[in-house]
């Protein structure tokens, strides 16, 4: 691929041979850089380097989120520093765009100027439909990723006033609308006639585009009143979508809303109407690799098709889950259907298998197709299995779409549950704030006791987690072991949301016959059991079970909350564990200072600097192996080293660091990282994923103006005691800004104090260096590792609204490698 720039405007030529020889595209990445000259603006540059404010091009919002194939549309892009030579990247081929106009627009109360830019979008005919996405790019980067939606309707844009049932815009036909709910408690109305016998889809995109709006779409007829409404149509996303059968001929209107009544220009919506095919249910959900079945599919506008085949081709990265788009007489279905590809032999549930007499005998390994077909009803499968083997069983359902919110047990084979393990408390305490299922960070702590890093810790009786960093004081907070920014449960507990006050207790892991002296504090016992498989699995069960002897078993399956009918389906696989791994890019870990996470998926990097990278990793089947992991095809000037994650860790921050002399915007690379591991004498290796399937490059920048410098490089700290880092910043004289500052790469256990306080640590406005504690709980292993020293140049938003949201201005820099040893 070669960008050239021709009297003002853009071609673009498929030349790969032009990039340089360590470069690659990935197929997953097919990216158009789209050039796009206009002429210099008179904007923030100048005011932004008197402020030391980061150069990174951010996009605020774009207009419309979206286009028809085979057509051309103006798009409006609105962000800040988006200079005279920006660049759109886009993941999918077959787009092109030229700048038509550029200007500066009001950006208040912050002195960094904000910019708009007009394109004129082309979008090939043979773009496939669905989500993409896009970025921007300048000669300080590459920017935040934007979802961007391809379909095959018209696009109509809202036109007010259309706030009643009495000032409806008149649609007709399947279409597409362009709308936002741009004020607080706006209601959109849409008028279509409709006949007798019609099937109508109405699906709204947003919240999965990122708009703030929580929709709510109702269908009226043509007097207000309600015939049928949506709220959310997943548990995954807001998003509504709604079908109707038309009974008689006539006019409706359909009316879309915030939930809690909000609006302004990011609560913009797509709304999806017409006579389209959708598909609702198909059957089985999945199809074994390498091979063909024939699956039942249920829907709306599907003209009688009631068959499709499921092809089990799919290239390998991990995961087990595709999309596809099913064709029926009147078109491709509007959306895309999930489903799994499996690695063994599949056969469907038999009926009636409901009590351990008539559980459904299975031979391992082996995946059930099966539902829950109706309220209270549950599933039973027999297997045998040798004392110590090990089971993995893992259902997909939620992941697929379906409502099956299941729940998974290993029961005897007289139907009794399977002790796994009891836990001995050995200490307590109580956390007084509630906390999420998915948090990370359990906030505050009461307790006479130590808790330490790698410590178990059983919360409100239900959920065991492990400390990554143990609290210190009652303003602290404890942070759990955790990837994608979710925490992770044991021994098949699930991660759950606590309310205040909850309890908290240290506990030892003891086999189930264990003998427990006498104590006050109570002793807990674990059966085989799980609800949510935790990060990754969503509300689909993950269950790893070890047979305390030779016999059968069953599998005990049904819905949480008791739920059942005909589209509570799922597969659920039994099979001898398989250890392996996944790796993710991940900025989950936060930074609390600006709630943005530590660890950028779009790295520039600037020339005689280093960024950060976190990558983690999704240990499957109890894979407890040390993993080498390395950025790999880096383009020239940029290095990276090798980085572990130790056997008992899930993550690792991996440094980019740019040669002084570096070419700046050279070539714009692909990310690639992979990870290595030995397991009983095989080599395993794996790419790590973006799970929100970005477009994720390295760029070369100009370097910044702020430079983390260590002055020890080697430390030595012995367990349970303390010593100092000298951390300082080299920057302008007139630097006067607060820097945020993170240690990372630190393995459970050792810990700057204070870091974890909603204040976090900061090297203050004015001050070059601030002294940091580094702690080592009591029982750290010997060993050595890396750790880097990340401070946050912090965009002039996250300044002045620290802690309000997520903000993709901030830049992260890291320090050279500082050696830690464990000893005495």
């Amino acid at each position: 691929m070669q960008i050239r720039r021709e009297s003002g405007d853009v071609e673009v030529s498929n030349n790969a041979a032009s990039y340089p020889s360590n470069m690659s595209i990935p197929t997953v990445i097919k990216t158009i850089i789209l050039t796009a000259s206009i002429l210099a603006l008179d904007v923030s540059t100048a005011a932004a380097e008197a402020h030391y404010y980061p150069h990174s091009p951010v996009i605020k919002r774009i207009k419309p989120h979206g286009a028809q194939q085979g057509t051309q549309t103006d798009l409006f892009v609105e962000g800040i520093n988006l200079d005279a030579d920006s660049q759109l990247l886009f993941s999918v081929e077959g787009v092109s765009a030229k700048v038509l106009r550029a200007e500066e627009i009001a950006n208040e109360p912050f002195v960094t100027a904000r910019q708009q830019l007009k394109v004129l979008l082309t979008v090939d005919k043979n773009v496939p439909e669905g989500l993409h996405g896009l970025r921007i790019a300048t000669r300080y980067g590459t920017g935040n990723w934007i979802p961007f939606e391809v379909d095959r309707l018209p696009q109509v844009k809202e036109v007010e006033p259309n706030n009643g049932v009495a000032e409806p815009q008149s649609i007709s036909g399947a279409v597409t609308i362009l709308g936002a709910i741009s004020a607080a408690g706006q209601q959109d109305h849409f008028r279509f006639e409709a006949s007798a016998g019609d099937e109508i889809v109405a699906r709204v995109t947003a919240d999965i585009m990122g708009s703030k709006l929580d929709s709510v779409i109702e269908l009226l007829d043509a007097k207000g009143r309600l015939i049928v409404q949506n709220n959310n149509a997943s548990s995954r996303h807001l998003d509504s979508m709604l079908t109707h059968r038309f009974v008689s001929d006539g006019d409706y209107v359909l009316r879309i809303a915030d939930r809690a009544r909000g609006g302004g220009e990011d609560y913009f919506y797509r709304l999806t109407v017409g006579q389209l095919p959708y598909v609702t249910h198909i059957f089985p959900l999945g199809v074994r690799r390498d091979t063909t079945v024939s699956a039942g599919i249920e829907g709306i506008n599907l003209a009688g098709k009631q068959r499709v085949d499921l092809h089990g081709s799919m290239d390998f990265n991990g995961d087990s889950i595709r999309q596809i788009r099913i064709d029926t007489p009147l078109g491709p279905s509007l959306n895309r259907v999930p489903i799994a590809v499996g690695d063994f032999a599949e056969v469907d549930e038999q009926q009636d298998n409901g009590t351990p007499a008539s559980a459904q005998g299975i031979v391992l390994p082996i995946t059930i197709n099966g539902t829950v077909s109706s309220p209270g009803d549950q599933d039973m499968y027999r297997f045998h299995a040798d004392r110590g083997q090990v089971v993995a069983l893992e259902v997909v359902s939620h992941r697929l779409g379906t409502p099956f919110d299941s729940y998974i047990e290993v029961l005897d084979a007289n139907g009794e549950p399977v002790p796994q393990a009891v836990l001995q408390a050995l200490g307590y305490g109580n956390y007084p704030l509630p906390t999420t299922s998915h948090s990370l960070q359990i906030q505050r702590f009461e307790s006479r006791e130590q808790f330490f890093g790698k410590d178990f810790v059983f919360i409100n009786d239900r959920e065991l987690v492990r400390l990554e960093e143990a609290v210190q004081h009652a303003d602290d907070y404890s942070l759990a072991q955790g990837l994608l920014g979710q925490r992770l449960a044991w021994l098949g507990t699930s991660p759950q949301s606590h309310p205040a006050d909850f309890s908290a207790y240290r506990v030892a892991i003891l086999e189930p016959d264990a003998r427990i002296p006498k104590s006050d504090l109570p002793v807990f016992h674990l059966d085989y059991s799980n609800d949510d498989g935790g990060p990754v699995y969503n509300k689909d069960s993950y269950l790893l079970f070890t047979a305390p002897g030779d016999g059968d078993f069953l599998v005990r399956l049904r819905d949480l909350r008791g739920g059942g009918g005909p589209e509570f389906r799922y597969r659920l696989t039994a099979r001898p564990a398989r250890p392996d791994f996944r790796l993710f890019l991940d900025d989950g870990f936060m930074q609390q200072r600006d709630l943005r996470g530590a660890g950028a998926r779009n790295p520039n990097v600037p020339r005689g600097g280093r960024v950060p990278l976190v990558v983690s990793v999704q240990r499957i089947d109890g894979f407890a192996e040390d993993i080498q992991v390395q950025l790999i095809d880096l383009p020239p000037g940029v290095t990276s080293e090798v980085e572990t994650i130790r056997g008992d860790e899930f993550q690792a921050t991996l440094v980019l660091a740019a040669d002084e002399n570096a070419v700046e915007g050279a070539a714009i690379a692909p990310l690639k990282i992979v990870g290595r591991a030995s397991l009983d004498g095989h080599e395993l290796e794996r790419t790590a994923v973006d799970l929100d399937g970005a477009l994720n490059l390295i760029s070369i920048v100009p370097p910044s103006i702020i430079r983390p410098v260590v002055a020890n490089r080697q430390i030595r700290l012995a367990p349970g005691s303390s010593t100092q880092l000298k951390v300082s910043i080299e920057c302008p004289d007139d630097f006067g800004h607060e820097v945020g500052i993170e240690v990372k790469n630190r393995p459970p256990g050792v810990f700057v104090p204070g870091r974890s306080t909603n204040a976090g640590l900061a090297i203050a406005a004015g001050e070059r260096t601030r002294i940091l504690p580094l702690n080592a709980d009591p029982g750290v292993p010997r060993m050595t590792f890396p750790i880097y020293v990340v401070v946050r140049f912090r965009s002039e938003e996250a300044e002045k609204m620290r802690g309000i949201e997520m903000l993709e201005a901030s830049n992260d820099y890291a320090s050279q490698r500082i050696w830690v040893t464990i000893g005495e």
